[in-house]
């Protein structure tokens, strides 16, 4: 799997600037890209001290709240938003 999304984005970079790539990156595959194997490294002066799992729990707490936000018929809280709030400022830290 991970091969297929390596060689779809070769092809995506190949075809157009990377202000293009990255537009049409998706929630998901930011997570998928920065934990694969040394990326984690590259990005962990953006994180703190921030571990390789935790960002892994934290990208998938925010892709169920993404979600939550996506499905019109979904019920997205005031609670919801504050814990989504914490979560961002834990990967900003």
């Amino acid at each position: 799997m991970e091969e297929v999304l390596e060689t779809k984005e070769t092809e995506m970079l190949d075809e157009c600037s990377i202000d293009e790539f990255l537009e049409e990156l998706m929630f998901l595959n930011l997570k998928d890209v920065i934990a694969a194997s040394n990326h984690f490294k590259l990005a962990e002066p953006f994180f703190a001290d921030l571990r390789k799992e935790k960002f892994v729990e934290l990208m998938d707490d925010l892709n169920r709240f993404r979600r939550k936000i996506a499905h019109a018929k979904s019920t997205f809280s005031e609670l919801d938003f504050l814990m989504v709030k914490d979560e961002v400022r834990m990967l900003c830290q």
